[in-house]
Formats: structure tokens, C-alpha cells, sequence
């Protein structure tokens, strides 16, 4: 019986060396003798090693079988899942197709989208405040669906193809009403008056993004795996703003003695698109710590880097106070186009944490996964919508004009270069076949 047990043993032991084992070397690149590792060596040793060890008879069975389940342990693991795989033991052995579906609920964020300033006074202090009014960004859902395969046959690397739809809308309102004093209209101030009654915005967006993906997803312990990625990705921003106001303008008309001067409220409006399409690079990481064979944390980062173009069209539909031939007062309402178009490189992060539950039929077999995950995705420097502000000179509707030609410095042109950001709840369902 005793002799069989070796048989075993020294079977195993040389299965374990065709699974990965090597001859050890030295420094200088010279083989060692033979039993390294198997007298207790921290090295792992060739076939010819274990051969020679397990026919020794001047080692006893006892010390044949410590140092062979030593040699084991060097070069397996024992994964979450229950398997006995290599080191850096792929998560699933599956070397088929697999699909992946998200549903998220997103609220987008963006710096520069300021439509007016609202004044407050209190009349028993005589304390004035003054609030910046944003649009205020909705919950909206989106959703993302992709496709992979894993390559078994080399190392077990898997690439796939996602695609992620999002709708995101935002607005607010406000009136020169109340303990509200003035309202002071942003972006044209000279065009769309200085005050106004009345300010409404609008903003939405469409998010495109289409991701090639490929990655390994293994063990780097019991209970830890890992998978880093790299690929392509290409992405499609959309913005509208539209800000509307009931825009209040005067006129002083010196010709008589006193002076007179004529006001009135007219429409004005500032309808602007802001579009990026680019492409680039992507990389990260994923990270699942196994708290059992079926639940555990998952958390994910990854950065992008896109050259992409910038359309910017934008539409000022002013007003003006003027008179007639006959001194009577006359509101007007010129129309200004602005475009801008040009190429950048702009810089992506995303990040996710979250709880995921999986089930392994088998080891060799499908496999089936559900997570929720809160997710951050920052795209910087997405806002480039053109600010003109008037210094100096009165005559605003001529020197707009000019300003374009960059021959009058009293207006000036500045970006917004706002970040779009979201955060939200996402749900993630794959199957591997």
C-alpha cells in the first residue's frame, strides 16, 4: 500500500511540474542541484527534481508528501469558487459569449450654465443679497448593453463592446416678483437687457458613448480578483441651452429740455448648442473582493483621453431702445450668430463601488451576476459656450461687431470651460454562456 501512496504521489508531483513548474537558476543563470525546493526550499522545482526526490529512499514518505503539497501550493490556488486552478486562475473558465445590460438613474452636473442674477433687499435692514440661478438638473435614466467573448484558448483575456444612451434635461425659472428686486439676465447683458422681469432657462443633453474593451479577470488570491483593462473609446456629447427673458431697456433722449427718458420690455432670448465628438484612448481597473462564493464588493476606476471637435452655435435675439425720425421711442430686436468650431483633447474619469452577487453553475460552466453600483463619471472642460461682456463702450450693437473682428477691445470673449459631471445608481446584469 505504501508503495502505491509514493506512486501517487510522485504521480501528482509531475503533473504539478507539466501544470508550470521550472528549474531553478541562480542568479547567473546555472541550474541548481536537484531537490531544491523539495528539502524545504522556497523554490519550485522541475520534473527531473521531483523524479529523482520521490525515488530516494533515504527520504521518508512523510517528508516526500509535506514537500510535493509545498510544491502544489507554490504553483495553485484554490479560488472562491471552489476550483483548484493556477496562479492567477482566470475568474471563469467560460470561453464563450457573454451579454451585459445596465439600467442607471443619473443627475447631471455642469459648471457655467448661470442664466441670471437674482437680487434680494431686505427693506428693514438694507441688506442686499444677490443669488447665482443655475438650472436645476433632473434625475433621469439611462441605460447601457454590451457584448463580449472570452479568448480561453489565450490566457483567458475577454473583449467586448458597450454602449451607453443617457437624456439629461435641466431648467428653472425666475420673476422680478416679491422680495425679488431685480433679475440681471447673464451670457449678453448689453442684447438681452440689463434687467429684466421675467428669466427662463431650458438645457438638455444626449450621451453617446461606445467603448472596445480588452481585459483578464483573475485571481490574485483566494478571495481577490482583478481585472485591468485597455481599449478605445468614442464619444458623442450634445448640449441645448435656450434662456429667454422679458428684457427691460430705456432710452434717454437729451434733445428736449429736461431730458427724457423712455422705457420698455421686449422678448430676448440666447438659444446656444454646444456638440463634442471625439475618440481616444481608455484604461482601468476593476476590483472584486469575494465576501463568499456568491456576494462581494466591486469597485471600478478608469480614465479616458479623446480628441474630439467642438461645434458652438449660438443665436442672441436682443433688444434695443431707440426713436424714430419723429423722436418717437422705438424698440428694436437684432439678431446675432455666433459659431466656433475647433479640435481639442479632453480628459475623462469614471469610478464605481458597489455590491455585486454572482453564481457559478459550475466551475467549467455559465455564469450569472447582478450588481448595484454608485457610479461618477467627470468629462472636464465639456462647456465651451462664448460669454461677451460689454466694458466700455455704449454703442453695443456696433461694437458686438466688431468685436467678432477683433478690431474693439470694449467686449470681450470668454469660454465657459465648465466640467459635466453625473452620479447616480446603476444596476448591472450579465450571463456568461
Amino acid at each position: 500500500m505504501k508503495k502505491y501512496g509514493i506512486q501517487l504521489i510522485a504521480v501528482t508531483a509531475v503533473a504539478a511540474a507539466l501544470a508550470g513548474c521550472g528549474r531553478d537558476r541562480s542568479h547567473h543563470g546555472a541550474e541548481r542541484g536537484p531537490y531544491i525546493g523539495m528539502c524545504g526550499h522556497d523554490k519550485v522545482c522541475s520534473e527531473e527534481d521531483i523524479t529523482d526526490f520521490v525515488n530516494d529512499a533515504r527520504v521518508s514518505p512523510e517528508k516526500k508528501l509535506q514537500a510535493i503539497a509545498f510544491q502544489l501550493d507554490q504553483i495553485t490556488t484554490e479560488t472562491v469558487h471552489g476550483c483548484l486552478e493556477g496562479r492567477t486562475a482566470p475568474h471563469t473558465l467560460n470561453r464563450k459569449l457573454f451579454f451585459t445590460a445596465d439600467f442607471f438613474y443619473w443627475k447631471p452636473y455642469e459648471d457655467g450654465l448661470a442664466y441670471a442674477i437674482e437680487e434680494t433687499t431686505n427693506t428693514v435692514t438694507l441688506l442686499t443679497q444677490m443669488h447665482v440661478k443655475e438650472p436645476h438638473m433632473k434625475w433621469e435614466p439611462g441605460f447601457r448593453v454590451g457584448a463580449g467573448f472570452n479568448f480561453g484558448m489565450y490566457d483567458y483575456w475577454d473583449l467586448n463592446l458597450n454602449y451607453t444612451y443617457y437624456y439629461g434635461k435641466g431648467g428653472g425659472q425666475i420673476c422680478e416678483c416679491g422680495e425679488v428686486a431685480t433679475v440681471a439676465p447673464q451670457w449678453y447683458p448689453a442684447l438681452l437687457g440689463g434687467v429684466a422681469s421675467f428669466a427662463k432657462v431650458k438645457w438638455c443633453l444626449n450621451y453617446d458613448v461606445l467603448d472596445l474593451e480588452l481585459g483578464r479577470h483573475y485571481f490574485v488570491s483566494e478571495a481577490l480578483s482583478v481585472r485591468p483593462h485597455l481599449g478605445l473609446r468614442g464619444a458623442i456629447i450634445r448640449q441645448k441651452y435656450d434662456a429667454n427673458y422679458a428684457g427691460e431697456f430705456s432710452y434717454t433722449n437729451s434733445t428736449p429740455t429736461p431730458s427724457t427718458i423712455s422705457t420698455g420690455t421686449t422678448p430676448t432670448s440666447f438659444d446656444a448648442k454646444n456638440n463634442f465628438g471625439g475618440g481616444g484612448i481608455r484604461t482601468g481597473a476593476g476590483l472584486l473582493w469575494h465576501l463568499s462564493p456568491h456576494w462581494g464588493i466591486n469597485g471600478q476606476i478608469s480614465g479616458s483621453l479623446l480628441y474630439g471637435n467642438f461645434d458652438i452655435d449660438e443665436t442672441v435675439y436682443g433688444g434695443a431702445m431707440t426713436t424714430d425720425a419723429f423722436g418717437t421711442p422705438l424698440l428694436q430686436n437684432p439678431k446675432y450668430k455666433i459659431r466656433d468650431n475647433y479640435h481639442r483633447i479632453r480628459t475623462n474619469l469614471e469610478a464605481a463601488l458597489g455590491l455585486q452577487w454572482e453564481k457559478h453553475f459550475v466551475c467549467t460552466g455559465n455564469n450569472l451576476s447582478f450588481g448595484v453600483f454608485y457610479e461618477l463619471s467627470q468629462w472636464y472642460r465639456q462647456n465651451e459656450l462664448l460669454q461677451f461682456t460689454q466694458t466700455t463702450d455704449s454703442s453695443y450693437l456696433t461694437t458686438l461687431t466688431k468685436s467678432l473682428r477683433n478690431d474693439n477691445t470694449s467686449i470681450t470673449a470668454d469660454e465657459r470651460d465648465g466640467d459635466l459631471g453625473f452620479q447616480g445608481v446603476s444596476f448591472r446584469f450579465r450571463f456568461d454562456f
